[in-house]
């Protein structure tokens, strides 16, 4: 669909915001979707990590008849990347747990044994240390009190 419609593509090319106005959204995108979302005119704004765009936000903002500026597009272009960026700190290493490893970890972190965790979660006893030792590996720890502190810290558990 991306392809479909070339004026989307600008912001993931220049990695820049882009405002299209009624007439250029109506010549821009499929009348179906101007009907089905009413469209006034479209903000088009690039998600981006890392200087990657990652994806696009595209926002209605010409609800009241207020002309959109490109310091509006570039606020909230900044406003964005706050956004995102608050969610995925660089700074710390991304770590590949899977669901259950996070979950062996909070419980953990809450206080449980093996023999606790085991009934909760459905699994063996012997599972649920399998889990708690590939989680000890993928995190370089050698300990599950060192392993729930490194989980705390990154925000994987609460």
């Amino acid at each position: 669909m991306l392809k479909k419609i070339f004026t989307i593509s600008i912001p993931f090319i220049h990695n820049q915001p882009i405002y299209l106005t009624f007439q250029h959204a109506k010549s821009a995108i499929p009348a179906k979707y101007i009907k089905r979302f009413n469209i006034a005119s479209l903000a088009i704004i690039p998600i981006i990590v890392k200087e990657t765009v990652i994806g696009i936000v595209l926002v209605d903002p010409k609800k009241h008849n207020e002309p959109v500026t490109k310091n509006d597009l570039m606020m909230l272009s900044h406003y964005l990347k706050l956004a995102v960026s608050s969610t995925c700190n660089p700074d710390s290493p991304q770590y590949l747990l899977s669901k259950r490893e996070v979950e062996v970890l909070q419980h953990l972190a809450n206080g449980l044994g093996l023999k606790q965790m085991a009934p909760k979660m459905k699994v063996s006893e012997y599972t649920v240390r399998d889990h708690i030792s590939s989680a000890i590996r993928k995190l370089g720890v050698t300990h599950r009190t060192e392993a729930v502190a490194v989980a705390l810290r990154n925000k994987m558990i609460i």
